[in-house]
């Protein structure tokens, strides 16, 4: 065997090649040039970080890679600004007529096909383990909110729970909120310095938390508010759609 066969095989080479298409070929029309190639995509964990399919620990945690299919189709998830102000009254708050107009919601094929990979694709690399959930509610008593942590996906944060999680606060309404802070530690830094002196709402709250979670979906909803289930969707579907 020639020395050069020895320290690349094949496969190695095969897959060296692959990891250099890009995101979509990989996903779609590399797997269907063959088995062999549909194997090794599957079987490979290099291609499956690649693909966001399994967490990638090499990709600096302080410069965070999206998943770009991911926001691509689900743009109101990844419609994000560090600049804008912290707080139920910061810009860039869907409501239920953004998540309508989005792209997926114009692809119910994508969205209701139970197998569909975006269901187990990571929502960035590196993996979300902690999420926060940052709840305003407003009523007949005023303002109230809640800072949580969900608990930990040891596996990171797939596009299917954060999808769900979403729309469980969708449900109060067409008039209720959400919006993703992917970078939660730098809205909080912004905040400081906006208002020096000052403590931004939720940092008395993230005292009790154990860490502070880098990625945090914002909500806000009114009580009382009436026509979330009867307006839901059919994007809105629930886990057991077919």
């Amino acid at each position: 065997m020639l020395l050069c066969e020895r320290v690349v095989a094949p496969t190695e080479l095969l897959e060296a090649i692959l990891l250099c298409m890009d995101m979509r070929t990989l996903l779609t029309a590399a797997q269907r040039v063959c088995r062999r190639w549909h194997h090794l995509i599957e079987a490979s964990p290099s291609l499956q970080k690649a693909l966001f399919f399994e967490p990638d620990n090499a990709v600096i945690p302080t410069n965070p890679l999206r998943n770009p299919l991911l926001a691509e189709v689900f743009t109101v998830w990844f419609d994000y600004d560090a600049s804008t102000t912290l707080g139920a009254n910061g810009r860039n708050h869907h409501y239920y007529r953004n998540f309508k107009a989005s792209p997926f919601a114009k692809n119910l094929d994508l969205v209701l096909y139970k197998n569909s990979s975006w269901k187990r694709m990571l929502v960035q690399q590196p993996a979300v383990v902690y999420l926060g959930d940052w709840r305003h509610t407003y009523g007949e008593t005023g303002h109230d909110e809640k800072f949580l942590v969900h608990d930990s996906f040891p596996h990171g944060l797939r596009m299917e729970s954060l999808y769900f999680l979403t729309f469980e606060r969708m449900k109060a309404g067409e008039f209720a909120s959400v919006r993703m802070l992917w970078d939660f530690k730098r809205h909080l830094r912004l905040s400081r310095s906006r208002a020096p002196g000052t403590t931004p709402a939720p940092t008395a709250q993230l005292s009790g938390c154990k860490l502070t979670p880098d990625v945090v979906m914002e909500s806000s909803v009114g009580v009382g508010w009436s026509g979330g289930d009867s307006m839901m969707a059919d994007f809105m579907c629930e886990r057991s759609s077919p």
